[in-house]
């Protein structure tokens, strides 16, 4: 099967879409940002006479268009390019070829003459220019008379004839008019739906796949006829792997340039791995290593999403991984690496890999409905298990070893975790750093810390652990040994206040319900911090299976320390900026709900591609609430307050495909 027959199969749907700029659309240019906001740094592509940016327009959505003024019929063009070409400043490739169909908005404002007016659109890339198209060509305006229009464009030809890849585009805008004029554009968008994309090698075709040499293995990509679907005419990516020659570190790297994908359209990621059982050698475990996929963005930054065991049934028949899409990732992907690897691998392993796709969620999501207090979640919306989820006191004046009595720090949860959520943890650290500015993962990098951990069981309740580490920056040192465990609160209620007062090497530990526990630290610990110490409360998912699920505090205090904290979320609309930042893996999961909040409706991936309706009875009529849709890992969220209540104290609710 070849990479358009796979398009074909999978290819849903225009979306529907009003002549308004809607808010789901997949938004190239607002005109709100530069070049046109920047008129030092406006693209040297000339000629730029007579365009810059407007407040006036009738299509304006946001605070801003681009007027464009000109006097005759001569073109007058605006260029789009992504960041690799010069003075440019969009990440524009992988957006136009993930969709066929481009729109935008023009206003004519009245003028005192008859007008007539032309616009044309032009795709530029890798391969040059590939059309001209006139949107609308000489329609008259009498004088005193405007129009606003939404014109679209459908490049399906020209998408037809590009292979995925490449990392620049040029979109030109040419407007004219033989008398002269004024028009306004804005919200060049994408908005038919998104086609899958990925790597299924055809016949003979590596589609750009091949080693690389930062492994440790000798590597070396081929293309086999031997295929996951058992497609004639198609075939796998083979990735040779010589670990019996490698060192302790035994990884072999395989990797793909000039993807151009933007990862926020699509869902989820798959792939097939199979071994070839008469090459390859098996672990002293008995399986085959495993396979890391890491994403490349433009700026070439890591971000590896999973690393899955390969099984010994591998060698018998492919085997199928899956893995969400939980944003932040790159959204103008630069390349994709497959790491293949293990610390205990004993010969070669050859693999084969088929099949390497993003696709867009195709069935109806499912609308989770619950309760909902006002207050801040934290929700696990980064993509790995490890994330850290949280807020940090902006200063480190929170020190316990320099004040002059006991100082306590407390965190109260009004939404803890169901039972289902085994293993994932809200957390209180106190890190003693000298650096001004600890990072999501403080626990971590900085050298010292003091870490009340709360996780989640299966039979509803949490087992609460008090450990410490010293001089150990970018390591747990003995956090996880004897040595660092302080105390522990077992089958405690995770809902409630959670207090720890610290009075030098002294330590007292009380947990909802009344569960108490008290001793010692140590002085030759408690000395570790006599700087600035830190305060963060956040969650960590530690499963893939709990991605996604969130915590919801409701109220933090510091007292006794030099300095003070007292917040109650139940009573803010914002964070308060001077005295709490979020640091989080996903800062998008930190999300502040609004005090009247009563429920949370949230769906899977994508999150923009469906929207809330609400009823008053199950036959209608369905009408959107008007609220925003926030954007948690791979969930849309809404946040629904009494007042948009479709009838007293009810309502029927449900999604809608835009």
């Amino acid at each position: 099967m070849n990479l358009q027959q796979l398009l074909k199969i999978f290819g849903i749907g225009t979306a529907i879409c009003g002549s308004a700029w809607p808010v789901h659309a997949v938004l190239l240019e607002s005109f709100e940002l530069p070049p046109l906001a920047d008129p030092l740094h406006v693209p040297a592509n000339p000629p730029y006479a007579g365009i810059a940016q407007s407040s006036q327009a009738g299509v304006t959505d946001g605070s801003y268009s681009m007027r464009v003024d000109f006097t005759d019929g001569t073109f007058s063009w605006l260029y789009i390019a992504a960041p690799s070409k010069e003075n440019s400043f969009y990440q524009a490739y992988g957006k136009w070829f993930n969709h066929n169909k481009i729109k935008l908005d023009v206003h004519r404002p009245p003028l005192d003459f008859g007008w007539n007016f032309a616009l044309a659109m032009a795709l530029n890339n890798n391969g040059g220019w590939r059309q001209y198209e006139f949107l609308t060509n000489w329609p008259w305006l009498n004088p005193g008379e405007s129009s606003t229009q939404t014109l679209e464009w459908d490049y399906s030809a020209i998408r037809a004839t590009n292979a995925p890849g490449g990392n620049w585009l040029q979109l030109a805008l040419a407007p004219r008019g033989m008398q002269g004029g004024t028009v306004y554009i804005d919200n060049v968008r994408f908005t038919d739906a998104v086609s899958p994309l990925g790597y299924v090698f055809p016949a003979e075709n590596l589609q750009g796949w091949g080693s690389q040499s930062w492994g440790t293995a000798l590597a070396a990509a081929y293309w086999d006829s031997v295929d996951a679907g058992n497609e004639a005419g198609s075939g796998s990516l083979y990735c040779f792997c010589d670990f019996e020659n490698a060192a302790t570190n035994q990884t072999a790297v395989f990797q793909v340039w000039n993807v151009g994908l933007d990862t926020a359209e699509y869902g989820k990621l798959v792939f097939d791995v199979k071994v070839d059982g008469n090459t390859s050698n098996p672990s002293a475990a008995g399986d085959y290593g495993s396979v890391q996929v890491v994403l490349r963005g433009n700026d070439i930054n890591w971000n590896p999403l999973a690393t899955f065991p390969v099984p010994a049934s591998a060698a018998a028949e492919f085997v199928h991984f899956e893995l969400p899409l939980y944003q932040p990732l790159p959204r103008d992907m630069a390349g994709i690496n497959l790491i293949f690897g293990g610390t205990n691998l004993l010969g070669p392993i050859n693999y084969y890999v088929d099949n390497l796709l993003f696709l867009t969620e195709t069935n109806a999501p499912v609308l989770a409905w619950d309760p909902a207090l006002p207050g801040l979640e934290l929700s696990a919306a980064a993509g790995t298990p490890d994330q850290r989820q949280s807020i940090r006191t902006i200063s480190g004046n929170y020190n316990w070893t320099t004040a002059g009595g006991p100082v306590t720090y407390a965190m109260t949860i009004n939404e803890g975790l169901p039972a289902q959520a085994v293993g994932m943890m809200a957390y209180l650290h106190l890190i003693g750093t000298d650096n001004p500015d600890p990072g999501p993962a403080a626990d971590w990098d900085e050298a010292n810390g003091l870490f009340l951990e709360i996780q989640q069981q299966a039979n509803g309740q949490c087992n609460a652990a008090l450990l410490f580490k010293t001089n150990a920056p970018a390591g747990n040192g003995n956090r996880y040994t004897p040595e660092g465990l302080l105390t522990v609160l077992s089958n405690v209620p995770m809902v409630g206040t959670w207090s720890l007062t610290l009075n030098q090497a002294n330590f007292s530990l009380n947990a909802p319900g009344g569960a108490h526990a008290a001793g010692t630290i140590g002085a030759a610990v408690a000395s570790q911090f006599a700087g600035q110490v830190f305060a963060c409360f956040g969650v960590q998912p530690n499963t893939s299976d709990n991605l996604g699920r969130y915590v919801n505090l409701a109220h933090v205090q510091i007292s006794g320390a030099a300095a003070t904290l007292d917040e109650d979320f139940t009573h803010q609309n914002a964070l308060n900026a001077a005295a709490l930042v979020v640091r989080a893996t996903n800062p998008d999961g930190i999300q502040m709900r609004p005090m009247d909040v009563i429920y949370r409706f949230s769906w899977a991936t994508p999150p923009y591609a469906y929207g809330l309706q609400s009823a008053a009875a199950v036959n209608g009529p369905w009408t959107s609430p008007g609220l925003p849709t926030l954007a948690a890992g791979s969930r849309g969220i809404i946040f629904l307050p009494s007042t948009a209540l479709p009838a007293a104290e009810a309502g029927f609710f449900r999604l809608e495909k835009r």
